[in-house]
């Protein structure tokens, strides 16, 4: 039988703060594990196919600005974050806290197993999720698609894109993405395709998963993608 999906339109996150979300519930009843997917392709791929194995699947879109302003030299919801900068306000620390306030959403709910919880992103999104699940344990694993794998890589070049979407203010001073995967402890983080700050892939170890090279002619990335998101749900 296939799942329900439920747009939650009301859905806030602090005072005056609403963000998008999509919520699909298996119609079978008892309690389900639950995945909590950020906005883009990937859930676009993957968030019926879960749902259609058993989970509650909250689609979930963290907050941006209503415009948006791609033209070269500026990339990502720069103009938002500069000026949350100015004011001495993290935008990701925020992103960050509207993934936490889905993982409220989702323990509220009466068909979902609370322990069981798991989360992805794709690209500067998997950045806000690793601080979300650094600071709260109730996301037990996370997979991350295509996030650069390192702040201070981008410190080491002059070209870089969609950073504004990442940056917090004094705390590549101190800390790396590393440390933050660190602060999960045993939590598993499934880590594919790490990128650098110009969203090309690159080879920085074994802890990093890679997808593989197939040729032009054959193209079994779904697959792939299918079989990570198996993983992730374990």
């Amino acid at each position: 039988m296939r799942d329900s999906k439920i747009n939650i339109s009301n859905f806030e996150s602090g005072p005056g703060i609403q963000i998008d979300a999509r919520l699909y519930v298996p119609r079978a009843s008892g309690k389900h594990p639950a995945v909590l997917l950020l906005a883009g392709k990937l859930s676009d791929l993957l968030a019926g196919k879960m749902a259609e194995m058993g989970r509650v699947v909250l689609v979930l879109e963290p907050r941006h600005s209503v415009s948006y302003d791609d033209r070269r030299p500026y990339v990502g919801d720069w103009l938002a974050n500069t000026r949350a900068d100015q004011i001495g306000v993290s935008l990701p620390g925020r992103r960050a806290r509207d993934i936490l306030r889905g993982v409220d959403l989702l323990c509220a709910r009466k068909e979902v197993d609370a322990r069981s919880i798991r989360a992805a992103g794709q690209g500067v999104t998997g950045l806000w999720l690793l601080l979300a699940a650094a600071a709260d344990p109730r996301i037990p694993k996370v997979w991350l698609d295509r996030t650069p794998y390192s702040l201070f890589e981008a410190l080491q070049n002059t070209l870089n894109t969609n950073l504004y979407d990442a940056v917090i203010p004094g705390f590549v001073l101190h800390w790396d993405l590393e440390d933050l995967v660190k602060l999960m402890g045993a939590r598993p983080v499934i880590w594919t395709d790490p990128t650098n700050w110009m969203g090309r892939v690159v080879s920085v170890g074994p802890r990093f998963r890679y997808r593989w090279v197939l040729g032009d002619l054959t193209d079994l990335s779904d697959t792939q993608d299918i079989e990570y998101a198996r993983e992730l749900m374990k």
